[in-house]
């Protein structure tokens, strides 16, 4: 599973790293911008602007900010649907909602059945934005679909089905929930059951019974997955898949400012 980054919206896009994703959410421009996004909510609130004034103000400083692309990495660095390589990922946002913190706990305790890796307030300080792993065969219109359902969300942003649609950064303490290993495993796989999902990895596979009754997932420091050049699973009836290690070298730049 990859994901993409960039400086800014008109940025080339690269695959994520952990190493950028940590530049990122500590960058001291990514922080400044969010602030000054929240300074002029507060002014907005207190009707020092008018709402067409802070929407414009808000979205010029947007522009600052560096970008995820959670949904794909593009072949050529351009953020097209037709140069686009599915990660397996999707976002949902609930926006306009009084307090995301208080909703994020809400959710929280459903993060594994819902497939949920990434969890943060959005630079408006006003909506919730989550990534998830999108449930075997769906698309990213039936995932989000899906996830509205799951969450008794009526209004949900139907627009965000675009594979080139990003993900503006935010400082670290606006994320609520991270699973870092999840975000850049290589392997997934995702099992659906009576009782909901459950992430194992990035491999997807469908099962009628649960899950830790028919399968093993060897990940350890000694197994073949991790030194080898295969992961095995393996089944009660003795069948397995064997899946190639597949290994990336990114080369590290800096990110942000």
């Amino acid at each position: 599973m990859s994901f993409g980054i960039a400086n800014n919206i008109r940025s080339e896009v690269r695959e994520c790293t952990p190493e950028l994703l940590a530049q990122a959410l500590d960058s001291p421009q990514v922080a400044r911008t969010c602030a000054e996004i929240e300074d002029a909510l507060e002014k907005f609130r207190r009707g020092e602007l008018l709402q067409d004034e802070y929407e414009t103000l808000k979205a010029t400083l947007k522009k600052k900010l560096p970008i995820f692309t959670f949904h794909a990495t593009f072949k050529n660095g351009r953020r097209k649907n037709n140069e686009a390589i599915p990660s397996g990922l999707s976002i949902y946002d609930l926006d306009h909602i009084p307090n995301p913190r208080e909703k994020w706990a809400e959710i929280e305790t459903r993060k594994e059945e819902l497939g949920i890796l990434l969890a943060h307030i959005s630079p408006s300080m006003e909506g919730l934005r989550l990534v998830f792993i999108m449930p075997q065969g769906m698309d990213l219109a039936q995932a989000q679909a899906w996830m509205a359902s799951q969450l008794g969300d009526a209004q949900y942003d139907s627009c965000v089905k675009d594979y080139a649609r990003c993900s503006f950064v935010v400082p670290r303490e606006y994320v609520l929930f991270m699973d870092t290993d999840g975000l850049f495993s290589s392997q997934h796989i995702v099992i659906q059951t009576t009782e909901g999902r459950k992430n194992l990895g990035n491999t997807k596979v469908d099962v009628n019974v649960d899950a830790p009754e028919i399968l093993r997932y060897a990940l350890n420091d000694n197994s073949e997955g991790m030194n080898g050049n295969k992961e095995r699973v393996d089944d009660k009836m003795g069948n397995g898949i064997n899946k190639e290690k597949i290994k990336d070298s990114v080369e590290l730049s800096v990110l942000c400012g």
